[in-house]
């Protein structure tokens, strides 16, 4: 057996060693293969851009002597000084003035220099050692937004492609659920236009292949139109109730007043029993498609009866909500289960806002004119403002909210004006004044500001919601005449302008916006 043993590692070692060898030379065989085939996809290119240049050069270098003969021949003309061979050479040069403006050059080379090798570093996994790109392709002025509905236009410089190649060059628009086929148009020196319209929103890709081979992508953001989006609080399967000679009584949103947004991108509604067999509630929104779909409600008690509501998510989110009846501040956790409360000295609260620079609570105090500054547990710190039309002071304040800078906006809705104060209560200045023009306000009630520090007004005596810069310059009209009795907004913080959510009192809905 050991001598068998030796015979047969003879036998095996020389049959590894003969495969080793014949693997080699296949490999060996296939990597110059490949790579005499990539040479002269090299070589061809190149021998046909050189051959196209040249044809080209040879017409410039034509037409260039036949310009150097035609001006050569004038300035003899003119230096001959004889009038009468002036006047009979006329005709010739007109002939030859004529032929020259005809010429139709093209300056611009018809093929340029773009040949790259890429290698790869797998041959043994891809069986190839690289590949030749004889294309360049970059997208240019690809917007960072674009309007849903709206043609999207991009330019791409393209080079190493000749017009015969025309038809390998393709885009396409991604979208988060389909593809649609850009127009590709034309242009001179490599640039293509190229056309496209969206029409969902969210996150677009531009891709160009060349011959099926992906070249250059690019991604930008489709965002709905500007103006009314969608209104929401109708949702579900509706519950009727019979109700005196009313008849049917459907039970949806009823009468919404103060809203708050958490950092999930849940709002939060407060809303008001609209008849005796209705209760009020607090109901948390969950924004999905165009709607708010309810998935979480809080039945209040007779005697609470929500108002204006804030949120915070600074270490997790809480909802706090001024309530009339108790007169009072109601805590809820994220699933509206009361945590704690507060009264302390507080006639008719209305507004209130979190400061999440220094975790103060502001609440308008309707009745007692003027602003209450709580910690987070409640506990009181001190109130700014009393009752007066003087500057800092309040007649029946209605809104607050708080912006990036910490500073307080106060709706004094008695006073028809906006009242901005810092953090520790002191004015620095206010805007608006009693009117239905542009910067006036009847009975102002919510404010709420965007990350840009602009106020957000809800014109409520005017039936309508106005934009302001952190400064109380006017900015626009966010409703279009489209909400009935608006109480209370917020802004989402989404790219490039928030939706803006209005509560519409009257209308028993939440509308959203799209700035």
């Amino acid at each position: 057996m050991l001598n068998k043993l030796d015979v047969s590692i003879d036998v095996e070692e020389k049959n590894l060693k003969d495969h080793v060898t014949k693997t080699i030379e296949e490999i060996t065989k296939r990597i110059e293969d490949n790579g005499k085939q990539l040479l002269k996809i090299l070589k061809d290119e190149y021998q046909e851009r050189k051959a196209e240049l040249t044809v080209q050069l040879e017409t410039l270098d034509v037409i260039q002597h036949d310009l150097a003969k035609a001006q050569k021949f004038t300035e003899d003309l003119i230096q001959c000084e004889n009038a009468a061979q002036i006047m009979s050479s006329k005709k010739n040069l007109s002939e030859q003035t004529q032929e020259l403006l005809k010429v139709e050059t093209n300056c611009y080379p018809v093929a340029d220099d773009f040949m790259i090798f890429q290698p790869y570093d797998d041959f043994c996994d891809r069986k190839s050692l690289g590949t030749v790109q004889l294309t360049e392709c970059t997208l240019q002025d690809v917007p960072e937004y674009c309007r849903i509905g709206e043609d999207v236009r991009v330019t791409a410089s393209v080079k190493g492609r000749k017009d015969s190649s025309k038809n390998e060059i393709e885009a396409e628009i991604i979208d988060p659920v389909k593809q649609e086929t850009m127009t590709v148009e034309y242009g001179r020196e490599g640039m293509l236009s190229l056309r496209g319209r969206v029409d969902v929103e969210g996150e677009h890709k531009i891709v160009v292949s060349v011959n099926k081979q992906l070249m250059c992508s690019s991604l930008f953001k489709a965002i709905p139109q500007k103006g009314f989006l969608f209104t929401f609080g109708n949702e579900g399967q509706p519950i009727f109730y019979t109700f005196g000679n009313m008849g049917q009584i459907v039970d949806n949103m009823s009468r919404p007043r103060g809203l708050a947004l958490d950092g999930e991108g849940n709002i939060l509604v407060c809303e008001y029993g609209r008849i005796a067999c209705e209760s009020d509630k607090v109901r948390l929104y969950a924004m999905k498609g165009n709607g708010g779909v309810a998935i979480k409600t809080y039945e209040c008690s007779p005697a609470f009866t929500p108002n204006y509501a804030a949120a915070t998510s600074t270490e997790k989110t809480l909802y706090f909500v001024t309530t009339g009846g108790v007169s009072g501040v109601f805590v809820f956790d994220v699933d509206l289960k009361i945590v704690g409360c507060f009264t302390e000295n507080m006639a008719n609260p209305r507004g209130i806002a979190v400061n999440q620079s220094n975790n103060h609570l502001y609440v308008a105090d309707e009745n007692s004119h003027c602003v209450h500054m709580f910690d987070r547990e409640g506990g009181k710190i001190e109130s700014f403002g009393r009752k007066g039309r003087e500057e800092g002071n309040f007649d029946s304040p209605e809104g607050v909210c708080v912006n990036r800078d910490g500073n307080v906006i106060v709706s004094d809705k008695g006073s028809h004006r906006i009242q901005v104060f810092d953090a520790d209560g002191r004015f620095l200045f206010a805007f608006g004044s009693a009117g239905d023009g542009e910067g006036q306000f009847k009975e102002p009630h919510g404010v709420t500001t965007d990350k840009f520090s602009n106020v957000y007004v809800c014109d409520r005596g005017n039936k309508r919601v106005l934009k302001f810069d952190p400064k109380g310059n006017y900015i626009s009209r966010i409703d279009n005449g489209e909400v009935a009795d608006p109480i209370d907004v917020c802004v989402t913080d989404d790219e490039p302008a928030g939706k803006v959510m209005v509560s519409d009192h009257a209308g028993d809905c939440v509308k959203v916006f799209v700035q």
